[in-house]
């Protein structure tokens, strides 16, 4: 397998347009498709920074006798927890005693029980509830983590706002944008 032909397997297999990957790279979309292509090969800089991107060896990428496989590890980061029963089976046990226990809360409050085992009961939904909210909060931040760390950005600002929904939506939208603005900071230093 060829430069050129790992660089597009592992540019799909991370689901990365040819203009994400530049962007990335700081290169032009154009320089991305002749790699791809076989027509130029990547600089030792850009090398080095693809392997790092993609989680592999520069020799990995050098060596055409060392075949590429798909499970390299990808920044598909959430269907990749969601295959792990460490996260799954935890976090799906916690919404459903949370379900459970809101509809035991509900029908003793419609049966009118005492306050005091619906007050017991719903504590234990809540709890449940918090318990997944941090779960998924957790992937989640861990996410913007490794995707800054892999687009170099810092980090941390970017983390504690995507504790919130339109913290964690405006990263989305902005890494791109971040990355190049940084590694233009970079390049005029």
């Amino acid at each position: 397998m060829n430069v050129n032909d790992k660089i597009k397997l592992l540019r799909t297999t991370h689901q990365l347009s040819q203009e994400s990957l530049a962007a990335l790279l700081d290169v032009s979309r154009q320089s991305i498709s002749k790699w791809e292509k076989g027509l130029s090969k990547p600089s030792s800089d850009n090398l080095a920074r693809l392997a790092e991107i993609f989680s592999v060896t520069i020799q990995d990428l050098m060596n055409d006798s060392i075949t590429l496989k798909r499970d390299y590890q990808t920044t598909h980061y959430f269907t990749d927890m969601l295959k792990k029963k460490i996260f799954l089976l935890p976090f799906c046990t916690f919404l459903i005693v949370f379900a459970t226990m809101l509809l035991i809360g509900l029908l003793l409050r419609y049966q009118e029980r005492p306050e005091f085992w619906i007050f017991n009961i719903m504590t234990i939904s809540a709890t449940a509830c918090f318990c997944a909210a941090i779960m998924f909060i957790s992937v989640i931040l861990r996410f913007v983590y490794l995707d800054c760390k892999i687009r170099d950005i810092r980090p941390l600002w970017y983390v504690l706002i995507s504790i919130t929904l339109p913290g964690f939506i405006f990263y989305l939208l902005s890494r791109d944008e971040m990355s190049q603005k940084r590694k233009g900071r970079k390049a005029d230093v």
